[in-house]
């Protein structure tokens, strides 16, 4: 795959951060600030909170190229060439619709539900109702079908900018035709590791 080009949103970042820094406090805590009778409970505790914060925080990311789009999910990576992407929605998340399956992108999510009430639609025609035109700057209209775009596609939203992304390198690779073929892998890393942190803590829990 080349040109690539990767989309994570910063917030992603922010919360990880935030969740490093309590697990911190809370061993730092159980270390020198206890009798240590929970030592092993509280540092299962933290492993499965870290563990969760790299798989769904860190780790999930899309990566978009002249070929295709590789979507790295909390435990499964998928690669799509985009001779297979036969619809592009942004109702609940970024989702790849294939002919035999839909591929959902874990880090672009449509707004949430009082705030993608607030933006409503945006009418191509001019008529405004809650996506502001300075939204679409940049964006190529052409590209949605019908005469509205609804507010899971606005570029504010993750999943808009994201599938603004796509439909772009779609356009684009439709003059260029080189192509890759779908794969889906399983990250048994991940679930592995996340697995023996809770069973771990569970034990743990189980003693005291």
């Amino acid at each position: 795959m080349t040109n690539v080009e990767v989309f994570k949103p910063k917030a992603a970042y922010g919360f990880a951060a935030a969740v490093f820094v309590f697990v911190a406090l809370w061993v730092a805590q159980s270390v020198f600030y206890s009798d240590g009778s929970t030592l092993g409970l509280d540092l299962g505790v933290a492993a499965t909170a870290t563990t969760v914060a790299w798989l769904f925080l860190i780790r999930p990311k899309l990566e978009l190229s002249d070929e295709g789009v590789r979507v790295v999910n909390p435990l499964r990576t998928f690669t799509i060439g985009w001779q297979d992407v036969r619809e592009i929605d942004t109702r609940f998340a970024l989702t790849f619709k294939l002919d035999d399956r839909s591929v959902r992108v874990w880090v672009a999510p449509a707004n949430g539900r009082r705030r993608m009430s607030r933006m409503s639609m945006y009418s191509k025609t001019g008529s405004l109702s809650g996506v502001s035109a300075s939204d679409l700057k940049g964006v190529n209209t052409a590209s949605f079908d019908g005469s509205t775009i609804i507010a899971s596609d606005s570029p504010a939203s993750d999943s808009g900018l994201a599938a603004h992304l796509a439909r772009t390198r779609i356009d684009e690779f439709r003059t260029t035709s080189t192509a890759v073929d779908y794969s889906s892998r399983i990250n048994w890393l991940g679930a592995s590791i996340l697995t023996a942190a809770v069973v771990s803590s569970v034990l743990f829990a189980s003693v005291h």
